[in-house]
């Protein structure tokens, strides 16, 4: 079902093959104490996008029989299945935001009124919280939506998508995607204090002016 060698890992995870994966899963979460044969799996977890056959590796691993190098690989794939689930919150806090009621899959075109409260009560938040979380949500949908494909791609985490929608806030729609457009591949590199978003004059500096076009 399972072929251990490197080889055949190194030519098949890559490309992320669902059926490879779905027997890589099994493979994985069949035995609480995996053949040090299985141990290849984790050189390459970076690889991997975060998902449910990445949840599920993760759930077979005992962190307290890694490598230190085997730890942090495993710590990062964590993290991105972090972004991945809070990419999965917002999304869905967006649609508690619109729902009408309770019983039915029925959307408001806008915001109800009562979304904060209901989100408050639902996960712990202060009000305040729950205002600030709610307003990432609803950016990342609308305004921003690169911002939530990052995010849930794992190449950025909650706090980096939480400073794109602040430091945008005050920019009209089309400018903000400029200036998310602009950094969104950097970021991922970097920590919160490290980057900026830059004014949407520099986004635009460079570009030829409406009629100077090139032919």
């Amino acid at each position: 079902m399972f072929d251990q060698k490197t080889d055949w890992l190194v030519a098949h995870l890559p490309g992320e093959d669902d059926d490879y994966l779905y027997e890589l899963t099994l493979a994985a979460v069949a035995d609480p104490e995996p053949a040090e044969e299985c141990q290849p799996i984790l050189e390459y977890l970076d690889e991997m996008t975060p998902g449910p056959f990445l949840a599920a590796i993760l759930s077979s691993v005992d962190p307290t029989r890694l490598t230190g190098a085997d730890a942090v690989t495993v710590m990062r794939a964590f993290h991105r299945m972090g972004s991945y689930c809070q990419a999965g919150v917002y999304e869905t806090m967006f649609e508690v935001a619109h729902a009408a009621d309770p019983d039915t899959a029925y959307r408001y075109r806008a915001v109800n009124d009562y979304a904060p409260e209901e989100i408050g009560a639902a996960l712990s938040y202060t009000r305040r919280t729950a205002d600030r979380e709610l307003g990432v949500a609803l950016d990342v949908t609308i305004r921003l939506p690169r911002v939530k494909v990052a995010l849930a791609s794992g190449d950025i985490d909650g706090p980096k998508a939480r400073v794109l929608t602040m430091d945008t806030a005050h920019l009209e729609p089309a400018s903000a995607r400029d200036v998310v457009d602009r950094i969104i591949d950097e970021v991922s590199d970097l920590t919160t204090g490290q980057f900026a978003c830059p004014a949407p004059s520099v986004v635009h500096r460079g570009r030829p002016r409406r009629g100077q076009e090139p032919l």
